[in-house]
């Protein structure tokens, strides 16, 4: 199980300034030669490996303020930010404004999230 669509992580009401975060973290990856997107690549990569992949499924969770998963993704940005602007993918007022609007997403009671996509891949040897 891996991300396939990490930039396609949703946060609503709609916000270029975490979208602006969003796109920055999985640049910050791929700059330093990851993949935030390898799980497109599994059914391949295992199918190299001498495996019949048996089934492909996506794997996408909703999240509300206040719940625990709405905590994953405001701890892991919140404590990304430093990074990010390190490598200079976003300025100081970029991450200000990534903070101000996240404080008021996790205050709407309409707001949620998408989490990124991910797909499960289950293979069998053959």
């Amino acid at each position: 199980m891996d991300y396939c669509n990490y930039r396609g992580m949703i946060v609503a009401p709609h916000s270029p300034e975490i979208d602006t975060v969003i796109s920055a973290a999985f640049l910050s990856v791929t700059r330093r030669g990851g993949n935030m997107d390898v799980g497109r690549d599994i059914p391949a990569i295992m199918r190299s490996c001498g495996l019949e992949v048996q089934s492909v499924l996506p794997i996408v969770r909703a999240a509300r303020p206040r719940s625990a998963l709405w905590k994953w993704p405001e701890t892991f940005f919140f404590g990304y930010l430093t990074t990010l602007i390190e490598m200079e993918l976003i300025t100081e007022d970029e991450a200000d404004g990534f903070r101000r609007v996240w404080t008021e997403r996790s205050e709407d009671p309409s707001a949620f999230l998408f989490t990124p996509p991910m797909v499960e891949v289950i293979g069998a040897k053959v």
